[in-house]
């Protein structure tokens, strides 16, 4: 799937290439993100596949990677549904207020989750160095827990984006927005039941130590994280979506 998907988005970006007008086009920035989760995605299923074990910290960039990229591509869809609402005024006032927005929420998701990969990764190999089993498990629950609420916090707020603009935007878009909805809303409530222990850890991977994941949790993937990707193209090829235009 993931390949496929590779070479869609690629053939689209280099249309958009070839027609310099489209280089910054609404679409042009949704199909890089979704590129970008694609090659992060795709590289994390072929590592567990063809490893039996792997460093935590490469295992942990892999699998929360993904996580600020998703946001950020559909931050940018809330962006493009307010230039849509306010229509002249976006360029005059809401762009210069939204964009720096957007920059600073998605720099920071990137940023925290590269830092808080370090953090975890140096915690673990300080215990492993003093031969504390305890120590290693345990800061590897206690950080991929603060990574959960962290992600819980992005999904709900985009649940809540999503359910509003749903609202206020065009009925021709309404099937896909309240999609989207539900999976951030359901999403949400997994990362934070799981950060809380609610689940077992077969609905987190990095408490699997690295083993190859289960059917169930390939499918939890595909409708958490494939499907609205899905979504977000069918809205870009649609003419209901209209994000040909400019930022």
């Amino acid at each position: 799937m993931c390949v496929l998907l590779a070479l869609f988005l690629l053939t689209r970006l280099l249309v958009a290439l070839r027609n310099k007008n489209k280089l910054l086009a609404w679409s042009t920035g949704f199909y890089v993100l979704c590129l970008l989760w694609t090659a992060v995605r795709a590289a994390y299923w072929i590592i567990m596949s063809t490893q039996s074990s792997m460093r935590y910290l490469t295992l942990y960039l892999l699998y929360w990677s993904p996580t600020p990229i998703q946001f950020a591509n559909f931050s940018l869809l809330i962006l493009f549904y307010i230039q849509v609402l306010t229509g002249p005024e976006w360029r005059s006032k809401w762009r210069n207020v939204c964009l720096p927005l957007y920059l600073l929420l998605t720099m920071t998701m990137a940023t925290f989750t590269v830092v808080w990969a370090f953090n975890s990764s140096n915690d673990i190999s300080k215990a492993a160095r003093r031969g504390d089993e305890y120590d290693q498990e345990f800061s590897r629950v206690s950080d991929v827990s603060v990574q959960l609420k962290y992600s819980a916090f992005s999904f709900f707020l985009l649940s809540v984006l999503f359910g509003y603009f749903g609202w206020k935007i065009a009925n021709s878009l309404a099937v896909i927005n309240s999609l989207l909805c539900l999976i951030f809303f359901t999403r949400g409530i997994r990362d934070l039941a799981t950060s809380q222990s609610w689940f077992l850890s077969i609905w987190n991977n990095l408490d699997m130590n690295g083993r190859v994941t289960t059917v169930a949790y390939f499918v939890f993937f595909c409708f958490w994280e494939f499907l609205p990707t899905i979504l977000l193209l069918c809205l870009i090829s649609s003419k209901a979506g209209g994000v040909g235009g400019k930022w």
